[in-house]
């Protein structure tokens, strides 16, 4: 996949954490239920940011 892809799916998912993030923690009944899924989430990005990075110096 070309790393312009790459960045567009990595910021894609950025943004889908950060709007779901949002949406829970107004719809959800209690902040803690909506905040219980935030460092899976992170942790996600914070793999896929490593191994793009990776293969940027791979190029």
């Amino acid at each position: 996949m070309p790393r312009s892809n790459l960045k567009i799916v990595f910021w894609c998912l950025v943004i889908d954490t950060l709007l779901r993030v949002i949406l829970e923690y107004y719809w959800a009944p209690a902040f803690l239920e909506a905040i219980r899924y935030i460092p899976r989430r992170i942790a996600f990005l914070i793999v896929l940011y490593y191994w793009w990075e990776g293969r940027k110096k791979e190029d």
